[in-house]
């Protein structure tokens, strides 16, 4: 396969129109794991509607296949998985078998190459408009398993806030998943000077919070109070002719 070999592709099989893939054996000098020589293909000018599914349902009649890799351009595997939608991209194909390069080969050779199609009755591939509609409709959270997210979660908190206050109260201690141990009255007490704090430290937070309430009230029935008396003040000045906003 030194040659590239080819193979035409059509968006399914009422297209008129199509492109070309051109398939080669990938072969390097260093010896790569995740493409092993012998086994990977490369196959380019794969069109922005050929998603991966469909890469796989054609090629896989050459045989059993053990990883696709798609980036944009051939050469190094990119740290990051590149985003190919919507773009002409590259595959490198690995197989399972060594046989099933050689079975491409016959085939792209052969004096009657079948047509690859990207969407199928069984791997339908959705563009355009209905593919906006899902893709918007996916961007939605599933509402029963947020509801259940949520369920969970405030059951959980109502257990450990229960088992707080049966700490403090019964002067147990949590020491499992619903299993106790017993304070000792040293143990108790720390425990209940602790509870003391932290309600004393929330009075108190509530009793400053309630205090800068009642300031901006005192503070806003000031401000009305100045403005009523400054209205006042202008009338008066304007009844005796010595208001002048603007000098002569």
């Amino acid at each position: 396969m030194s040659d590239s070999l080819t193979f035409a592709i059509k968006f399914d099989e009422k297209s008129e129109g199509g492109h070309t893939l051109f398939i080669r054996e990938h072969k390097t000098r260093v010896e790569e794991a995740h493409r092993p020589t012998g086994r990977t293909i490369i196959v380019c000018n794969i069109p922005p509607w050929c998603p991966k599914n469909s890469i796989k349902a054609n090629f896989v009649r050459f045989g059993k296949i053990q990883d696709i890799q798609l980036q944009l351009k051939p050469g190094k595997k990119p740290e990051e998985e590149e985003d190919t939608r919507n773009r002409f991209s590259v595959a490198y194909i690995v197989y399972a078998e060594e046989a099933s390069i050689e079975k491409l080969k016959k085939t792209a050779n052969a004096k009657k190459t079948k047509t690859m199609y990207a969407s199928t009755v069984e791997h339908t591939v959705i563009t355009g408009y209905p593919l906006f509609c899902a893709e918007y409709n996916q961007s939605f959270p599933d509402i029963k398993k947020l509801q259940t997210e949520i369920n969970e979660f405030m059951a959980n908190f109502d257990e450990k806030k229960t088992e707080e206050e049966m700490e403090a109260e019964d002067g147990w201690q949590v020491a499992g998943k619903k299993k106790f141990v017993r304070l000792t009255e040293a143990e108790q007490n720390e425990m209940k000077k602790k509870v003391a704090k932290k309600r004393k430290k929330d009075q108190q937070l509530n009793f400053y919070s309630f205090q800068i309430r009642e300031s901006k009230k005192n503070k806003i029935v000031e401000m009305r109070k100045k403005f009523e008396e400054d209205k006042k003040k202008i009338n008066r000045m304007k009844q005796e002719r010595k208001f002048k906003p603007v000098a002569s």
